[in-house]
């Protein structure tokens, strides 16, 4: 499916870097665009090198409860009791579910 951007209202801004030449392309650079949750994907790429390295396994288990959920989107926010999840299902839990306890506590992991 091939489109272009004008035909759209929105302002829409791409950008596009081969990281062998360096050379980029930008298109509306300069605008600000709110991010949502896209941090989450950095966090993520941040998990698996981590695991690729050996630093982090995904079979780890984490135990989430009350002290540690944080509020806004997800699941584990609403949960009654304690539950023991891996790396792998926090992985999951915040990019499927845009879960916010679940990014923060991979943030813990990947970022200390």
């Amino acid at each position: 499916m091939l489109f272009e951007l004008s035909q759209y209202e929105w302002v829409t801004g791409l950008a596009f870097k081969d990281f062998v030449t360096g050379h980029q392309i930008e298109i509306n650079q300069n605008e600000i665009f709110p991010s949502a949750s896209t941090i989450k994907i950095h966090i993520m790429l941040k998990i698996l090198q981590l695991v690729e390295k050996g630093e982090l396994s995904f079979e780890s288990v984490i135990e989430v409860n009350d002290s540690i959920c944080s509020p806004g989107a997800g699941l584990l926010s609403h949960l009654d009791d304690k539950i023991d999840l891996t790396l792998r299902n926090l992985i999951h839990f915040m990019i499927i579910l845009s879960d916010n306890t679940a990014t923060n506590i991979l943030i813990g992991f990947g970022y200390n």
